[in-house]
C-alpha cells in the first residue's frame, strides 16, 4: 500500500511550513500529483506568494473559490493568504507542477 502525502495544515487551513533556509524566505519544488492523496493538493493558504507552472498533465485549480482549468504550459500566481487547492486529471499519465514561493519581504 502506497503512502500518499498531504499538505500539513492547521485547523484554520493555514499551511504548516518552514523555509529551508530560515533567514531567506524562498522555496522551490516540483509537485508530482501521483504522490498526493486522491491526486489532490488539499485546500490551504499561506502568508507568502506562490507561482506554479504546469509541466505536464492538466488540473482543476481553485483560488478563493474561482475555478481555473490548467494544462501543460499554463502558469498560475497565487497571492498571499489566498485559499487554494488543485485536483489533477488522473486520466493523464503524468501531472506535475513546478513551483516556487517567496515572502513579500524579498520585494522590498
Amino acid at each position: 500500500m502506497q503512502n500518499y502525502r498531504e499538505i500539513p495544515v492547521t485547523d484554520f487551513l493555514e499551511e504548516e511550513f518552514a523555509y529551508p533556509i530560515a533567514d531567506f524566505p524562498f522555496d522551490i519544488w516540483i509537485d508530482d500529483y501521483s504522490e498526493l492523496k486522491n491526486h489532490t493538493l488539499n485546500c490551504h493558504w499561506h502568508d507568502f506568494f506562490e507561482f506554479g507552472y504546469v509541466l505536464s498533465g492538466s488540473f482543476d485549480y481553485f483560488i478563493n473559490g474561482t475555478h481555473f482549468k490548467l494544462a501543460a504550459g499554463d502558469a498560475v500566481f497565487i497571492h498571499a493568504r489566498a485559499l487554494h487547492m488543485a485536483i489533477a486529471d488522473n486520466t493523464q499519465p503524468e501531472n506535475k507542477i513546478f513551483g516556487f514561493l517567496f515572502h513579500h519581504s524579498l520585494l522590498t
